[in-house]
């Protein structure tokens, strides 16, 4: 490849160990550093991000992003649309994208949680995501890593659930997460592929009583009531929820 590799570092958080950790800031592990090919024009654009093909190099160690697609992975960045000037702007917000990767990590911890209760067909899981560091470019630019995923929303972060009984899996996860956090927060904006397999999803937002963290998707109380409001408990929920929580069609 033409495309110059580059050393980066890289760091992810440490999980939660247990639900009261969910109530504290998670600590940033130490920087990995590895080499890193990123290509120079996204190949895709979101509403708030640019993805660009990437490739990592060297040994990855267990849950870094490309660790098991033989280091293909996809790096996104902030950007602010072109409007007037024809051109997207990208945004190096890296304390946003920590906040982002933190929402991830306790979204991952809650998913591993749920699949203990054993009520799915297949395991909910999100994949492994991580803050990169450009340091040897000029103002030092960050990055989100993640693998390779083709994306389908199954809710957002506001009224939208996806109807279908084969959707019914991550609604319940939602409300599941209000309850088991004693109502302290709500991972919801579920997107992500289904798999024969397993359930792989990606880019959660939080909802939280502590408004301060999380980032702008999460809109506190208001929006779990959101969430609330348009929710009906199926099967799972009784399987997963007390009968004092569950909300009927």
């Amino acid at each position: 490849s033409d495309i110059k590799t580059e050393e980066v570092d890289v760091r992810v958080y440490e999980p939660p160990e247990d639900f009261e950790d969910l109530r504290s800031d998670l600590d940033l592990k130490g920087a990995q550093t590895l080499r890193v090919q990123i290509a120079s024009a996204p190949f895709a654009k979101g509403t708030q991000k640019l993805a660009y093909a990437g490739k990592a190099h060297g040994t990855l160690s267990k849950g870094l992003p490309g660790a098991e697609q033989n280091g293909e992975v996809v790096f996104k960045a902030l950007f602010r649309p072109s409007g007037s000037t024809g051109k997207d702007r990208i945004i190096f917000d890296r304390p946003r994208l920590l906040a982002e990767q933190e929402v991830h990590t306790i979204a991952s911890f809650l998913a591993d949680k749920f699949n203990d209760l054993g009520v799915a067909d297949r395991q909910l899981k999100y994949i492994s995501v991580a803050l990169v560091d450009f340091g040897n470019r000029r103002d030092s630019p960050s990055f989100m890593m993640e693998r390779v995923l083709d994306v389908e929303r199954f809710s957002n972060n506001g009224l939208y659930l996806k109807k279908g009984a084969e959707y019914e899996i991550f609604h319940c996860f939602s409300h599941w997460t209000y309850h088991a956090t004693d109502n302290y927060l709500m991972v919801v904006d579920i997107e992500g592929c289904i798999t024969s397999e397993e359930y792989l999803l990606t880019d959660p937002s939080i909802h939280c009583r502590d408004e301060l963290r999380f980032g702008k998707a999460n809109l506190g109380v208001g929006g779990m009531r959101q969430f609330l409001d348009v929710h009906r408990c199926g099967n799972l929920c009784k399987k997963v929820l007390p009968v004092g929580a569950l909300i009927d069609a």
